[in-house]
């Protein structure tokens, strides 16, 4: 079994900041970790983690978007699609952009003729 330090940093409804530091304990397995919890718990709690880690990912491309309108709209589906289409669960550490969050940064420095062709290019791609 292992403990980590659990730390929040928040406001109190009189605006005084409140650090707070709590000791939790963990399994250092799955399993010591479905005994102590149980396998619902520990599978829930592991989806969850799962949908953040996805939504972080879909944030980044979204972010490295600059167009406007229905257009960019659509290129930001179309680039997230393709980007989860390569996602994979990490340990949390800093991860390496991937080829379409690369693409989608160099997509940001575009006018927007040349985003609209790119955007036309992967629309040939989904239809081939």
């Amino acid at each position: 079994m292992s403990e980590f330090t659990v730390k929040t940093v928040a406001k109190d409804k009189a605006g005084n900041e409140q650090t707070v530091e709590v000791p939790f304990y963990i399994g250092d397995t799955v399993a010591e970790n479905v005994e102590l919890f149980g396998e619902e718990i520990v599978l829930a709690n592991f989806k969850a983690r799962v949908k953040l880690a996805i939504q972080a990912a879909m944030r980044r491309v979204i972010s490295t978007s600059n167009g406007e309108g229905e257009d960019a709209v659509a290129l930001s589906a179309a680039l997230i699609k393709a980007t989860m289409k390569e996602f994979k669960l990490t340990d949390g550490s800093r991860a390496r952009m991937t080829p379409q969050e690369k693409a989608l940064k160099q997509a940001a420095d575009m006018t927007p003729e040349q985003r609209a062709q790119l955007q036309q290019m992967l629309r040939d791609m989904d239809a081939a």
